[in-house]
């Protein structure tokens, strides 16, 4: 039972089961069929009740057993906690008792220390003084002239110590005759000591002895050959500087990391030399350097000069960055500003008279590809008329094919928004952070004037100088206008967004986020835009003005009276109608379906739909003060009707849902206006309180059923007095 209780997923039930089949497959009754002895199996489950309490019985004699060893461990290993707690708080005791006696005897052993110097101190200050007294006796006898100096002499920091000692003595000895002679002697000595170490340290350090230029740069140190040895030490580091000027900024951190390690093995006091190192770096190898890419340079090439000081500035900013790692206690900024200083200085003038150049050449490229003469070139020669002028304009080309260009492009806006992005980059790199602001505003004034002065205004009044000046144009218009005035968008949007890329972040630099600057350069962005949208304004009113003027010239000109009222012989008194539309009414719907809706696509958005509206509403206009000029037959009138429905299929473009009077389109009203030229009199005052026409005026209705023919009669008149 114990190996069937302890199983992973033991399951009650299940183990009921298992006792029962076992059970019954026992029983021998069950051979016979029907054949069930409920007592053998009540005995079974008896059974093994008792085992499980047997069972039970036992684990409660085991737990207890590992519940009363487990506290007798536990007693011992608290007992064995206290005592090493106990044990752990006895030598804490004795390691303080040491602490404090340590502690005491450290102060008398330095107390004693203080006492030995002050007794020591002044014999050895005494013996040395004997010693020097000396040795200047030997000198004023004329006994001792020299010191013994040899390579590598334990005793040579000695003899340095000894003769500058003296050569500091024999300074404060005046120049009489008593003293002059000895003076002279000790410091004949003292330049030969000098001479003596400064050729010792060159040697070894030519030979790579650091230990021993290490010892001679110590007792140097009070030496006027100190210097020297420093010199002679930054001179043969330069050599180390990479030959190729392209390779000395990438590897000029590599070649002051070797110097300092050779510094530090030498010097007591490598910092200063270091110093002098890399200041010489500056002077010298990196000045010829810039000069050497300039000399290569043409002097009159800006763009290529402007290149390569921002390259040259850009690669000394990086090798500056990475000596600043080694914590070389150098002030790199002023060093690197010293060294561009005079390149610099002037590079702002520079940079505004490349970008100028740049600008101008961009758009002169394009004008020249387009054939095309500045008009203020063609205005200085003389004053002509608008159509005159465009004969000028384009240089080999057709006055009409003249009219019908748009010298606006998004290419050469782009080529000079690469070239102020590259110049304003150029600009922050060059430019103290103080001045960078001002410069950038200068960089804006030059992108808003070529741009936007320079290339859209004149490419938009350009192309309204196709637009015609009269109500009633003759020839067809040209209606360029339109595509340049969606060039002019796109350039404006693009404008604007490289804007706030390029030029925003730099004029916001200075000091607390805004400046005169940044609010002049807004005032004059206001400007252009108020400017630009008053300019579209009006070359699209004019272009309404000169559509509805071609229209009004087709109609009137080709209209003729015959078509609404034919000749009498007809059954109706007039001539049949031919069921299409009068030769007026296809040659202006040809106008508006071939040359006007398609140049529509150019207006997109709230503008567009504005324009559409406002053209479909004086085309309106148009039609009825052109339908208003005739007398209409019944035939006449079915003819405008044919008419009517064919301006309104070359109008669906720009009719709109605005087109609306009391919930009704105006070309619908205008049709059930036109059914009154048509219908029996006696019908026409059910007509007109139709809803579409009830909220008409009286004078409208009357107007339109005074174009009858028939306007004379009685029935005519009796409707006309009940509407």
């Amino acid at each position: 039972l114990q190996d069937e209780l302890t199983i992973e997923d033991f399951d009650c039930l299940h183990f009921v089961d298992t006792q029962a089949l076992k059970e019954l497959r026992e029983n021998p009754a069950r051979q016979k069929p029907g054949a069930f002895d409920p007592d053998r199996l009540t005995a079974c489950f008896e059974r093994v009740v008792a085992q499980l309490d047997e069972l039970r019985a036992a684990l409660h004699q085991d737990q207890s057993r590992l519940i009363e060893r487990a506290k007798t461990e536990e007693t011992r290993c608290r007992d064995e906690v206290a005592s090493i707690y106990a044990t752990f708080e006895q030598v804490r005791d004795h390691f303080d008792q040491l602490d404090r006696r340590i502690t005491a005897v450290s102060h008398k052993a330095g107390h004693l220390g203080d006492q030995l110097e002050s007794a020591n101190g002044p014999r050895e200050r005494l013996a040395e003084m004997e010693l020097l007294v000396r040795h200047l006796h030997e000198f004023c006898l004329e006994s001792r002239t020299s010191f013994e100096l040899t390579h590598g002499s334990p005793k040579l920091a000695e003899t340095a110590a000894t003769i500058q000692k003296l050569y500091q003595i024999c300074s404060e000895f005046p120049d009489t005759d008593e003293f002059l002679k000895t003076k002279q002697r000790i410091i004949e000595q003292y330049k030969k000591v000098d001479e003596f170490l400064y050729k010792e340290f060159e040697s070894a350090f030519l030979s790579k002895d650091y230990n021993y230029c290490h010892r001679l740069s110590v007792i140097l140190a009070s030496f006027k050959a100190y210097s020297r040895c420093t010199e002679r030490f930054v001179t043969e580091s330069l050599k180390t500087l990479p030959y190729l000027d392209s390779d000395v900024h990438r590897e000029l951190k590599q070649c002051v990391s070797r110097t300092m390690e050779s510094a530090r093995l030498i010097f007591a006091s490598p910092e200063p030399v270091m110093c002098d190192f890399i200041q010489a770096i500056f002077s010298k190898r990196l000045k010829d350097l810039v000069a050497n890419r300039f000399r290569q340079v043409d002097p009159n090439d800006r763009t290529a000069y402007l290149k390569v000081l921002e390259s040259v500035h850009q690669e000394n900013r990086r090798a500056c960055d990475d000596l600043a790692e080694l914590h070389l206690g150098v002030d790199l900024a002023k060093l690197s500003h010293t060294l561009f200083l005079p390149y610099l200085s002037g590079y702002f003038q520079v940079e505004r008279e490349n970008l100028n150049e740049r600008c101008q050449m961009v758009l002169d490229r394009y004008y020249e590809e387009q054939g095309h003469v500045r008009r203020k070139e063609v205005l200085q020669q003389q004053q002509v008329g608008p159509h005159n002028l465009l004969q000028h304009i384009f240089s080999g080309v057709s006055e009409e094919q003249g009219a019908g260009r748009v010298l606006l492009c998004g290419l050469s806006v782009a080529n000079i928004v690469a070239e102020v992005s590259q110049s304003c980059s150029r600009c922050r790199h060059l430019s103290q952070s103080s001045e960078f602001f001002q410069r950038a505003k200068e960089l804006a004034d030059i992108f808003f004037r070529y741009i936007y002065d320079e290339h859209v205004t004149y490419g938009l009044r350009l192309a309204a100088l196709g637009l015609p000046q009269t109500d009633e144009v003759a020839q067809r218009p040209n209606l360029s206008f339109l595509e340049a005035v969606r060039e002019a968008n796109m350039i404006f949007h693009l404008c604007e967004s490289k804007y706030s890329e390029i030029l925003a972040p730099a004029l916001k630099s200075a000091p607390g986020g805004a400046s005169p600057q940044l609010a002049q350069v807004q005032e004059r962005r206001r400007a252009i835009s108020c400017g630009l949208e008053a300019q579209i304004q009006q070359g699209l009113e004019r272009t309404l003005a000169a559509i509805v003027g071609h229209v009004r010239h087709l109609l009137n000109s080709e209209q003729k009276a015959a078509d609404f009222r034919p000749p009498i012989g007809g059954s109706d008194g007039g001539a049949s109608i031919s069921g299409g539309a009068t030769h007026a009414c296809a040659q202006v719907c040809a106008y508006i379906s071939g040359h006007v809706v398609g140049r529509l696509a150019f207006l997109d958005g709230k503008n567009g739909q504005l324009f559409r509206d406002e053209l479909g509403i004086r085309l309106y206009r148009c039609l009825v003060e052109h339908l208003h000029k005739f007398k209409y037959s019944l035939s006449g009138g079915l003819q405008a009707l044919c008419d009517l429905t064919e301006y309104m299929a070359c109008l669906k473009p720009v009719r709109h849902s605005g087109f609306l009077v009391d919930g009704h389109d105006l070309y619908d009203v205008l049709c059930k206006l036109l059914n009154l030229l048509v219908i029996q009199p006696a019908n026409l005052h059910d007509i007109c309180e139709e809803e579409s026409l009830r909220s008409l005026s009286r004078e409208v209705k009357q107007s339109f059923i005074m174009l009858r023919t028939d306007s004379g009669s009685a029935e005519v008149k009796a409707a006309l007095e009940k509407i």
